[in-house]
């Protein structure tokens, strides 16, 4: 009997207590229908009569009837009563849809991405590099920041942005990387991205076709592996030593696309790329046409020796692509970063990156823009630098009585983490400043 099934489904304890009586009712009509126990043509109780059985206000159950027809389970002839509609699908042919969408298989590429998912190994867990300590940002500031762009923004600051960003914050992240980075550029070549990862993923879709070669450091940012693989390139390793990327003879019978490199602090060996090496990725590239990505990812920490000039800045045939991001000395969440392109790219990257992404946030870039230009992040950058130079030196007091004379150190000079080689052990361990982690 209906009526008995339907109290069965009621009491289910699956069914939570938060939804509605009429809501209840519902989905156990519909789970009925749907799992065969009511099949098409099923005639049933009138609702005066379902009212009875089931103790229920009328409304209650003409409110569930009714949503159950308007959605196609039930179907109401004049004079004769409410039925399940002949079209609802029965259920062996839904277990067997069921099956065959359960025997789906990804593409190629999707199932090369979903058997390596990094993330998960290699962010969440102990001692792991990457995460910065941002407990001093003045929330308080970037709050009032923000509630002050809201509230006078016009309708195209709430709309799609073709222009590359905010052009004050443009000209900001211009003005930076002049002075800072010793990078040779117009406001017009800086494209606001929603981060390093969508720097790589736009210039991995505007500059290669599928099957074309990456270079990549070896050890490399897994990240930057995962963005390459996911846009169907060929990544070969090219080993890392003290100079940074060193690539062999043998290297060039597979020449490259892309050239990806952390020149000013080599992800995770902490390596800084030598002049000689950094001459010869820029003839390496002018040679095969390629082009070098340099993800300059935590170049605003340098604690000893003279800063470090950039990739980009000694590049003379715009073969480098420079990407940065805002995410070690604010906060990851931000999600805000910068690609500076060459001069002839800067308008097809600007299009496409509209095209392919339908970037927005201006309220958001606003509001950093501000905070650059009033000193805040001056000031926050320095704050960073302080906390982490006192953690290294702590560190690197410690460590080598712990570690002897055996253990290597290195990239202690520059960025929020320190390589650690234990030969005795056969062991590497690499330390991230901002967390007090090791990996």
């Amino acid at each position: 009997m209906l009526s008995e099934l339907l109290l069965t489904e009621l009491a289910r304890p699956g069914l939570t207590d938060k939804l509605p009586l009429h809501r209840k009712l519902y989905e156990a009509l519909r789970s009925a229908i749907l799992d065969g126990r009511l099949s098409a043509g099923d005639r049933l109780p009138s609702s005066r009569q379902l009212t009875l059985d089931l103790n229920m206000s009328r409304n209650t159950v003409v409110s569930a009837l009714d949503q159950l027809s308007v959605e196609g389970y039930l179907s109401s002839r004049v004079g004769s009563g409410t039925y399940v509609n002949d079209h609802v699908p029965k259920a062996a042919a839904r277990r067997q849809a069921a099956q065959k969408s359960r025997n789906l298989q990804f593409s190629q590429r999707g199932q090369t991405l979903a058997r390596n998912f990094c993330a998960e190994q290699l962010e969440v867990q102990p001692f792991t590099p990457g995460p910065a300590d941002f407990s001093s940002f003045p929330v308080a500031l970037w709050q009032r920041l923000q509630n002050k762009h809201w509230r006078m923004a016009y309708p195209e600051m709430l709309d799609y942005n073709d222009s590359g960003g905010y052009a004050p914050l443009r000209r900001a992240v211009a003005d930076y990387l002049r002075v800072f980075r010793s990078v040779p550029l117009e406001q017009e070549q800086v494209i606001i991205t929603s981060g390093t990862q969508q720097s790589m993923q736009l210039c991995a879709q505007l500059l290669t076709d599928h099957n074309d070669t990456v270079w990549l450091e070896d050890p490399a940012y897994w990240g930057a592996a995962k963005a390459f693989m996911a846009n169907g390139l060929k990544l070969h390793a090219v080993p890392v030593d003290q100079h940074g990327i060193a690539p062999r003879t043998l290297d060039d019978a597979t020449p490259p696309r892309l050239i990806y490199v952390t020149p000013s602090h080599q992800h995770p060996t902490g390596a800084v790329m030598s002049m000689a090496r950094r001459d010869q990725i820029l003839s390496i590239a002018r040679k095969h046409k390629a082009w070098v990505l340099e993800d300059d990812y935590d170049s605003e920490f340098r604690f000893s020796g003279p800063p470090i000039s950039s990739l980009a800045g000694l590049d003379t045939d715009q073969r480098v692509l420079y990407m940065g991001s805002f995410s070690k000395v604010l906060y990851p969440g931000l999600k805000l970063g910068y690609l500076v392109v060459p001069k002839g790219l800067a308008s097809p990257f600007k299009q496409a990156h509209y095209d392919l992404n339908r970037p927005g946030q201006m309220p958001l870039q606003a509001a950093l823009a501000e905070f650059i230009e009033m000193g805040h992040f001056a000031s926050a950058l320095r704050r960073a630098r302080q906390s982490y130079a006192e953690r290294r030196r702590s560190l690197l007091a410690a460590l080598q009585p712990c570690l002897g004379e055996q253990a290597l150190i290195t990239g202690a000079e520059q960025g929020l983490h320190l390589f650690c080689v234990c030969p005795t052990r056969s062991m590497i361990w690499t330390w991230h400043a901002a967390s007090g982690h090791w990996v």
